[in-house]
C-alpha cells in the first residue's frame, strides 16, 4: 500500500520522531512511504504524484484542526483513500472520531504495535474493529466510554448529551505499554531529512527512554499514566545502551550530524539503581563509540541529587 504521512513542520522545530517510526514499522511491511509538508507543497499534484491508499496525521491539540481539514481536503480529491488520526489529541480526546466523518481511524496511546496491525488489516480487508487501541466507524459505539455518573454530576452533564471531547476509549480495547524497545526498527530519518529542510539543521533528535517519573501539573505524563494504569501500569521503558549507541552510530554515518538532542522527559537519572546503572553504562562507551556534543533535558533537582550521591 501507498501511505502518506502530512505534517506542517519544514525545518523550523524538531524532527517529527513519530512520522519517522511509524514510516520504518510501514516499511518494514513493504509498505511504500511519502511526505506532504501541508504549507509547502501543492495538495492536488502530491495526491496525484502520490496516489496513496493511507493517510496519516499525528496531531497535538490545536494543530489537529488543520489536519482535520486536511483529510477533508484529501478526501475531496480521492474519496477511496483511508485517513488515520493518532498522537496526543486524538489519544485523549478520540470521540472526535464521532463528529468528523473525514476521519476513519483513530489510534490511542501508543501506536507501535496497532499501526502495523492496521495496515495487515487494511491490506486483507478484514479485522481491523478487533485492534487494540484502533477506534473505528464501526466499532466507536461499543469501544468508547462516556464519564462515570460522579463525573458527569460534577461536570453539570446528562447522560443523555455527552459532548464528542468527554469520551474515552475503554480499558478493555487497550493493550499495555510496549517493554522492549530494542525491537523496533531505526527510525526512518530518510522520509524527513530528504524532503525537508531538517536535512541542513546539523542536530539530530532520539529518545532513550519513554515516560517520565514525575507528574508535573503543567505536563500530560499523569493523564498518560492514568491512561495505562488501567492496563497493567505505566514504567518508564529505555532501550539498551548499545541498541541505542547502534542507532546514533548509524546516524551520524549517514547524515551530517554536529550534536545530538535528546529528547527524553528526563535524561539524566532518576535515582533508583537501574537508572543510574544505564548511565554508566552510557558514559562509558559514549565518547568511543559517538563522541559528539550532546543537549538533554533535565530537572535541577536531578542535577543535586546526583551530585551529591557521586559526592
Amino acid at each position: 500500500m501507498k501511505i502518506l504521512f502530512g505534517m506542517r513542520d519544514d525545518g523550523d522545530m524538531t524532527e517529527p520522531m513519530n512520522i519517522m517510526l511509524l514510516s520504518a514499522l510501514a516499511k518494514a511491511q513493504g509498505h511504500d512511504t511519502d511526505l506532504w509538508v501541508i504549507e509547502r507543497d501543492d495538495l492536488p499534484d502530491t495526491v496525484r504524484r502520490v496516489k496513496p491508499d493511507i493517510v496519516a496525521f499525528s496531531c497535538i491539540t490545536g494543530s489537529h484542526r488543520y489536519y482535520i481539514d486536511a483529510a477533508q481536503r484529501i478526501k475531496n480529491l480521492r474519496p477511496e483513500v483511508q485517513t488515520v488520526f493518532g498522537g496526543p489529541h486524538f489519544t485523549f480526546f478520540p470521540g472526535e472520531i464521532l463528529i468528523n466523518p473525514q476521519i476513519d481511524f483513530v489510534c490511542v496511546g501508543e501506536g507501535d504495535d496497532a499501526w502495523p496491525e492496521l495496515l495487515q488489516a487494511l491490506e486483507k480487508n478484514s479485522g481491523k474493529n478487533e485492534i487494540p487501541n484502533i477506534i473505528t466507524k464501526e466499532n466507536a459505539e461499543t469501544v468508547l466510554e462516556p464519564p462515570d455518573e460522579k463525573t458527569l454530576e460534577k461536570l453539570g452533564l446528562s447522560s443523555q448529551s455527552i459532548p464528542h471531547d468527554r469520551f474515552s476509549l475503554s480499558g478493555k480495547h487497550m493493550r499495555p505499554r510496549r517493554q522492549n524497545l530494542d525491537n523496533l526498527p531505526f527510525m526512518d530519518r530518510g522520509l524527513i531529512y530528504n524532503n525537508t529542510e531538517f536535512l541542513n539543521r546539523y542536530k539530530r533528535t532520539l529518545m532513550a527512554s519513554r515516560g517520565c517519573p514525575f507528574r508535573c501539573t503543567y505536563c500530560f505524563e499523569h493523564q498518560w499514566y492514568d491512561l495505562y494504569r488501567r492496563v497493567g501500569g505505566y514504567a518508564r521503558e529505555w532501550y539498551s545502551v548499545d541498541r541505542f549507541l547502534d542507532e546514533l552510530e548509524y546516524i551520524k554515518k549517514n547524515w551530517d550530524t554536529r550534536f545530538f538532542k535528546f529528547y527524553d522527559d528526563v535524561m539524566l537519572p532518576f535515582p533508583h539503581k537501574g537508572e543510574i546503572a544505564w548511565h554508566q553504562e552510557f558514559c562509558s562507551k559514549y565518547p568511543k563509540r559517538i563522541g559528539l556534543p550532546f543537549h538533554l533535558l533535565t530537572r535541577c533537582d536531578l542535577v543535586v541529587a546526583l551530585k551529591e550521591r557521586m559526592n
